[in-house]
């Protein structure tokens, strides 16, 4: 069988500038608000070294039905401009078993309005759920676009906070 591969990019315009953005990568009480695994708050645990060389882990028992899966993304940065970029890899693990691994550039862009976030993400399937790996292609991206959802819900909650 051959790789599975590729790689997508997602942009989302922020009506914030970048420095007020960046705590919500680097300070996990603000992380945990927008990035998270599936599955019940009760069993997930989340994890964060936020310098270059320092680790994200977050893990979660996600139960759909009769079906019950151990979840776990575990990511290493590997470069960080504050207010401008985050590279990392990461693995996704399911069961205890690599699903695919990804290297990740967030760019944090200034404009007039705020901030142009693109996140861009490269990935190798190693083990498919489906024969061709198309499902699990939309799976990551899909995921990766709830994700920024979940970022964007954030932001908006800190645009409407009276300032300190």
């Amino acid at each position: 069988m051959s790789s599975v591969t590729g790689s997508f990019t997602i942009p989302l315009g922020l009506d914030v500038p970048p420095a007020q953005l960046w705590p919500l990568f680097a300070e996990l009480p603000l992380r945990r608000t927008w990035t998270r695994m599936p599955g019940p708050s009760a069993t997930a645990l989340h994890e964060l070294d936020f310098r270059v060389g320092g680790t994200e882990r977050m893990t979660n028992t996600f139960v759909s039905g009769d079906q019950r899966e151990e979840l776990e993304n575990v990511a290493t940065f590997v470069d960080i401009v504050p207010n401008e970029r985050i590279i990392s890899t990461y693995r996704a693990i399911v069961d205890h078993t690599t699903r695919w691994v990804a290297l990740v550039t967030i760019d944090l862009i200034p404009t007039q309005s705020g901030t142009r976030l693109e996140w861009t993400e490269q990935y190798s399937f190693v083990t498919l759920s489906t024969p061709d790996g198309v499902d699990d292609e939309r799976h990551l991206v899909g995921g990766t676009r709830l994700r920024l959802n979940g970022l964007y819900a954030a932001v908006m909650g800190l645009a409407a906070a009276p300032p300190a």
